[in-house]
């Protein structure tokens, strides 16, 4: 082996210590964004612009390097963190699906109309979509954006500042979706729902002991049940978009109330 690429591996591993959170966000991007180039030529045969996996593949290559399988271990070890207590669960899962329910009830109050295309998904249908959205979703982004981003950057940053630039991370990661799942007409309430989202799995996150298992099922659900918008076309679908941004709006004030600035202007402990 070449005298150069012996010397290069410690440069690059010292370099990766120093800036990991930057290595990460720029690979999490890379190796999500790739399919974009060929969606654009073939969007049939491309099935998505984006690669779910891409963070939990970025963040497992920076800690690899950085730590070794001690700290890929450590990781992982929290995504089966499961004795937290069945509050956490009963928020994470529930939650989703109720803003989700009753924007829908209270669109059809306000006049919208059932798209007459539209199937309603059976239990069976849900189930399986749930589960193939908590292995390629729930666990390609949450034990990146929370397990690895958001404890990196509680080492310098408050809990308030932490969870808004890891909001801001997951938003500009979706680029490669604006015009597919996200347009104009519903990109205000979107974003505003994942910045909202960032609030609310942030502070799960850290009461429950860091355990990444409500952040996942709590990201399949809201995947999970999305299937239902398409109830809606139009007008009446972007009215829904911003009746469920609203909602989540409403949820995160009461989480973030119910926490206390105490919570949000301080440091989380590392374990």
């Amino acid at each position: 082996m070449p005298v150069e690429l012996v010397r290069a591996r410690p440069g690059l591993i010292s370099f990766m210590r120093q800036y990991p959170i930057a290595v990460f966000v720029v690979l999490a991007y890379a190796f999500s964004w790739w399919p974009w180039i060929w969606f654009q030529i073939d969007p049939i045969a491309a099935e998505s612009p984006i690669v779910p996996f891409g963070p939990l593949f970025a963040a497992l290559a920076v800690l690899a390097m950085i730590g070794g399988w001690t700290s890929v271990k450590s990781l992982l070890a929290r995504c089966v963190r499961w004795r937290i207590g069945l509050g956490w669960y009963a928020i994470a899962l529930l939650l989703p699906l109720a803003t989700t329910l009753i924007a829908i009830a209270l669109n059809l109050q306000l006049g919208a109309l059932q798209a007459e295309t539209f199937l309603h998904p059976s239990l069976g249908d849900l189930a399986g979509r749930f589960v193939f959205i908590f292995i390629a979703i729930g666990m390609g982004e949450e034990i990146a954006w929370r397990g690895f981003l958001l404890d990196r950057l509680l080492t310098s940053h408050t809990v308030l500042k932490a969870t808004l630039l890891v909001a801001m991370t997951h938003l500009v990661w979706h680029a490669p979706l604006f015009g597919v799942e996200y347009h104009f007409s519903n990109i205000v309430p979107w974003a505003t729902t994942v910045i909202c989202f960032s609030f609310i799995m942030s502070w799960i996150y850290l009461r429950s002991g860091k355990s990444l298992l409500p952040s996942m099922l709590g990201h399949s659900v809201v995947n999970t049940v999305g299937v239902q918008f398409g109830m809606f076309q139009g007008a009446d679908l972007t009215r829904l978009w911003w009746i469920w941004g609203a909602l989540w709006v409403l949820a995160t004030i009461a989480v973030v109330g119910f926490s206390g600035r105490q919570f949000w202007q301080g440091k989380a402990m590392q374990n």
